[in-house]
């Protein structure tokens, strides 16, 4: 329910209206600016934190820094204030919803689109830090994405309260740790000062949950995201969404961004930006959405959507909202009626869902055995002909292999994909064969 003005610490030229968002510190309404006329949005403590110095502080921290930034993709400080102990915050209104919404909405962004937010996250972050401010909190939900009239978004980054300045000379309490679990740097979880690379790394956690879907290290307790993000590897978004065709080029950027030592990320939010740019010279992928936990049409060279698709859908939607455990099973009874079909394709597909469902359980050798019972299926002599696309399965396992760390049949199952892509005259299929043998070339110890 909304407040009326006098219970909100407010002067008297702001009309409030609806609420537009609540965090654990604040809520955010929007209203109008009587004197002006025009529309903003307002950020007030919460009733009970009104008086709290920790949350007073990070509104006057975020005020400070909005006020020293003027950037379109960073919400504008229009006016701060107080009254009685509490204080409020008006900014920019901006018309859209949290990007970590849009991507539950929507699901996984088309690689395009994908880049195009984090390229204007970057660009807001550029101007922070050129005024030596590190922000210190991004995250999916920290910025706002708007449908401009032409279609495309605008992305705004919000929520500058745990900024920290270059000119800050109060110490750092490694002891307290402040920020999103999905988002904190492995050295900010080992008690380090947030940085500019701190920031970088935080920006390709957002680019991996618009590429897939979901952060690298999510599910569990806050204790056990931490801890991965220490020790544990980042699953390469390729592999975690093998129904997706992600372009070798923008996965090397995604994992470097995602380096667990700082010092073999970019640099600077520039240097990420042309990484970027150059990456995004080779995707191939249309400018459309895939939904998470959804069969892609990108595995079918017909326009309209296969019969088998139209009746198993409904299946993966609900898989796609039930637990992790639940999905597994369910997209186990597709691949079951896709078998029960002979539709070799649809065996291929729903074998790369399976797969996709067990990596983001963390089951990696449960993927890679699913992996190699599909294929075992698909080759001569169980079905009459071999599906053209079953070099995508074979990717798949090597890539899984090369995770895993057997990096000697990761190579082999790379060079059978080959052989299989060049049999179904995929020119695609041989290029990402290519770039993972290369990429395995790098990785590979002679002695293999």
């Amino acid at each position: 329910m909304d407040l009326p003005n006098n219970t909100l610490p407010l002067d008297r030229d702001y009309l409030v209206g609806e609420v537009l968002g609540r965090g654990g510190m604040g809520v955010v309404y929007s209203a109008i600016q009587l004197s002006l006329g025009r529309r903003v949005a307002i950020k007030v403590p919460h009733a009970n934190l009104a008086s709290d110095p920790h949350v007073n502080r990070r509104f006057r921290t975020e005020a400070l820094a909005c006020g020293k930034l003027d950037h379109r993709n960073i919400a504008r400080v229009i006016d701060f204030g107080g009254r009685d102990g509490a204080l409020y915050l008006v900014m920019e209104y901006v018309a859209g919803v949290p990007l970590d919404r849009f991507v539950l909405e929507h699901g996984a962004m088309a690689s395009a689109t994908a880049v195009d937010v984090c390229t204007q996250i970057l660009g807001a972050l550029g101007e922070a830090h050129g005024a030596g401010i590190v922000h210190a909190d991004i995250k999916s939900a920290n910025v706002l994405v708007e449908t401009q009239p032409n279609g495309t978004l605008r992305a705004v980054v919000i929520d500058f309260g745990l900024a920290r300045f270059s000119n800050d000379t109060s110490p750092h309490d490694a002891r307290v740790l402040s920020g999103t679990p999905d988002y904190l740097a492995p050295e900010l979880v080992q008690g380090g000062v947030p940085t500019v690379a701190s920031d970088i790394y935080s920006t390709g956690i957002v680019l991996y949950e618009l590429l897939t879907g979901q952060t690298p290290f999510s599910g569990g307790t806050s204790a056990e995201i931490l801890t991965r993000q220490i020790d544990d590897a980042v699953i390469p978004p390729s592999l975690r969404c093998p129904d997706r065709e992600l372009s070798d080029a923008l996965e090397d950027v995604v994992m470097r961004a995602l380096a667990k030592d700082p010092s073999a990320r970019f640099a600077t939010a520039a240097l990420f930006v042309e990484a970027l740019c150059a990456a995004t010279t080779t995707l191939i992928e249309p400018n459309v959405r895939i939904a998470r936990g959804t069969l892609s049409e990108a595995f079918s060279t017909e326009t309209t959507t296969r019969s088998w698709q139209r009746e198993l859908m409904p299946v993966i939607r609900i898989a796609a909202v039930a637990g992790e455990s639940t999905r597994i099973q369910q997209v186990r009874v597709v691949v079951q009626h896709a078998l029960a079909s002979g539709d070799g394709d649809a065996i291929v597909t729903s074998y790369l869902e399976l797969v996709r469902a067990l990596i983001d359980g963390r089951e990696l050798v449960a993927a890679a055995g699913e992996l190699e019972r599909g294929l075992a299926l698909l080759r001569p002599g169980v079905f009459s002909e071999t599906p053209a696309a079953i070099w995508r399965l074979q990717l798949c396992l090597a890539a899984l292999y090369s995770g895993m760390g057997d990096h000697l049949r990761a190579k082999c199952a790379a060079i059978v994909g080959q052989d299989d892509a060049v049999r179904a005259s995929s020119t695609l299929g041989e290029d990402r064969a290519h770039a993972l043998l290369v990429r395995l070339a790098r990785s590979t110890p002679l002695a293999a």
